[in-house]
C-alpha cells in the first residue's frame, strides 16, 4: 500500500499534554471559522497544504539521508547521434558501412550506453522507409565519446547524411549459426537520497498586544486554547519557507554553516527541492508567448514514452500559465464530483477536501489535467516575478522501490518521526507573567510561541515528469 499521511496533523506528543500547548493550524480539529479563514486567506495556495490535504505526507524515522531506489523503467531505449567530430555527417553509398557518434545524453555519468555489438537500428529515410542496420561495432574512445559502426543488410541501401541528433532506433541482438550469446545487459536502479530542511518561526506578544488581538478559543485537554492572527501569519510565512525549499532547495554540499546553541559550527540542513530533481532528470516543455493546444498532444506522447498508463496529470504552477492554458480554449471546471477520477485518484475521492485545495480540472482526450496555482510562483516577492508563467506536470502516480518493496506516492514530503514524536509541525508557547492559562516560563509580561517543523521533499520518477517554461 503507498505511504500515505493523515490529514489531521499530529503536532508532536511531546507538548499534548501541556496545558499551555497550542495546536497547529494544520491540525484539522480547528474549529470551522479558523479554518476558514485560514484556508482562504493564507493557506489555499500552499504546496504544502495541496501534500496534507491529498495525503502525501509520511514520516521518516529520522536516519539521513532518506533513501529510496527507482529502476530506469526505460528498458528499451532509441538513442541520438552527436556530431561534434564530424562524424555524424557521414553516409552511407550502395550498402556501405558508416559510422556515428552517439550523444553524450546516452550515456550515463559511469559511461554505460544502450547499444551493443550486434543489434538490428533503423534509421527513417525522407521518404519515410526505414532500412535495417547492424551494428557491426562499438568503440569506446573514453567515458563520454562513443562512436558505433552500422552496416546495411540490403547491399543496394544507401543512407542518407546522418546529421546531429539523428534518432537510431535500437532493437533484436542478432545472433548467427553456432555463435555464442551476446553481452549481458540490465537496467540501472538508482539510489535516490533525500535530505531534510528544518523551519521555524517565533510569535512575541506584549501583554498590551495581546489585549488589542482578535482571539478564537478552543477547549483542549480542559484548558483554553487560543489563537490570533499573528498565529495564522507565523504558520503562513512558515507555509512560504517550506513551499520556496520543498520546490528549490539544494542539497548543502558545500559546508554551509551556522552556529548551536552552544557556539559550535553545525551544517545548515537543505533538501533538493522538485524543481531541481525534474530540472536534472525529467523533461522540458519550452513554449513561447502563448500556450497552444497541440502542447497537449506533446504531454500526453511524452508520458506514453515512459509507459506512463495514468490518464490523470497535475500541474503546479504560477497563474499566468493557468491564463495561457485557458486562453488555449480550454474550458476548466471547478471541482469534478467525487466518482471523477482525479478526486479519486488525488484525494482519494473525497471532494471535500478536494476543494479546499481550489484545483481546477480539465479533460482532454484520454487525459484529466488538474491546474494548481501555487503562490511560490504568483507572487513577486518569491518565484512568481521569473516563474509566473510556468510551472511542473507530473502524472498521479505511485512508484514502487524494486529494493524494499515499498510503494510510494511520486511527489510528497516526509516529516520526522521519533517514538511518536512529530516534527511535521510543532507549535509550544513560553507564557511570561500574564493571563495565559498554564506554568509561567518567563518573568515578563509578555508570551512567546514557537513554531519548528522539519520536512524532506519526495519525488520519485521525475524523468517523467516536466518543467512547462515560458520562454518568451
Amino acid at each position: 500500500m503507498a505511504i500515505t499521511g493523515n490529514a489531521a496533523v499530529n503536532a508532536g506528543t511531546l507538548a499534548n499534554n501541556d496545558p499551555t500547548y497550542v495546536s497547529s493550524l494544520y491540525d484539522m480539529e480547528t474549529t470551522p471559522n479558523i479554518a476558514e479563514i485560514f484556508y482562504k486567506k493564507y493557506g489555499i495556495q500552499s504546496a504544502r497544504l495541496l501534500m496534507e490535504l491529498s495525503g502525501r505526507v509520511f514520516p521518516v524515522k529520522g536516519n539521513y539521508p532518506f533513501q529510496a531506489h527507482e529502476d530506469d523503467n526505460r528498458v528499451h531505449k532509441a538513442i541520438k547521434t552527436h556530431a561534434s567530430d564530424g562524424a555524424a555527417s557521414a553516409a552511407s553509398s550502395g550498402g556501405d558501412s558508416v559510422t556515428v557518434r552517439i550523444s553524450t545524453d546516452d550515456i550515463d555519468t559511469n559511461g554505460n550506453y544502450p547499444v551493443q555489438t550486434g543489434q538490428s537500428a533503423w534509421i527513417q529515410q525522407s521518404d519515410g522507409s526505414f532500412p535495417e542496420l547492424y551494428v557491426s561495432s562499438v568503440t569506446e574512445n573514453s567515458t563520454t565519446d562513443v562512436d558505433i559502426t552500422l552496416k546495411p543488410f540490403q547491399s543496394s541501401t544507401q543512407l542518407e547524411a546522418i546529421t546531429n541528433g539523428t534518432t537510431i532506433l535500437l532493437g533484436v541482438k542478432n545472433s548467427g549459426e553456432n555463435m555464442g550469446q551476446p553481452k549481458g545487459a540490465s537496467s540501472q536502479m538508482f539510489v535516490r537520497d533525500f535530505y531534510p530542511f528544518e523551519s521555524k518561526e517565533t510569535v512575541y506578544l506584549t501583554s498590551n498586544a495581546m489585549n488589542q488581538e482578535y482571539w478564537f478559543e478552543r477547549q483542549k485537554n480542559g484548558y483554553s486554547n487560543i489563537w490570533n492572527k499573528h498565529f495564522m501569519e507565523a504558520e503562513n510565512r512558515m507555509n512560504i519557507q517550506e513551499d520556496m525549499k520543498m520546490m528549490m532547495g539544494e542539497v548543502n554540499g558545500n559546508s554551509v554553516t551556522g552556529t548551536d546553541a552552544e557556539s559550535n559550527s553545525v551544517d545548515i540542513s537543505s533538501g533538493k527541492g522538485w524543481w531541481q530533481w525534474i530540472d536534472e532528470l525529467g523533461g522540458k516543455l519550452d513554449y513561447g508567448s502563448e500556450f497552444s493546444i497541440e502542447y497537449l498532444d506533446e504531454i500526453q506522447t511524452f508520458m506514453e514514452s515512459f509507459h506512463i498508463t495514468t490518464g490523470n496529470m497535475a500541474v503546479l504552477g504560477g497563474s499566468g500559465l493557468g491564463r495561457k492554458i485557458r486562453n488555449a480554449g480550454l474550458e476548466f471546471v471547478q471541482q469534478y464530483d467525487s466518482g471523477s477520477s482525479f478526486v479519486e485518484a488525488m484525494f482519494n475521492g473525497d471532494d471535500a477536501t478536494a476543494v479546499k485545495s481550489n484545483i481546477k480540472a480539465l479533460q482532454y482526450g484520454d487525459i484529466m489535467i488538474a491546474f494548481q496555482p501555487l503562490s511560490i510562483f504568483n507572487d513577486q516577492t518569491q518565484f512568481g516575478k521569473y516563474l509566473n508563467n510556468s510551472g511542473i506536470l507530473l502524472p498521479l502516480t505511485t512508484v514502487t522501490d524494486p529494493s524494499s518493496g515499498s510503494v510510494y506516492d511520486n511527489i510528497g514530503c516526509g516529516y520526522e518521526e521519533k517514538d511518536g514524536n512529530s516534527l511535521k509541525r510543532i507549535v509550544n508557547s513560553y507564557p511570561g507573567m500574564t493571563r495565559q492559562h498554564g506554568t509561567v516560563s518567563s518573568e515578563y509580561s509578555s508570551d512567546k510561541w514557537f513554531y519548528r517543523a522539519k520536512l524532506l521533499p519526495f519525488i520519485m520518477g521525475a524523468h517523467s515528469m516536466l518543467l512547462v517554461r515560458d520562454q518568451s
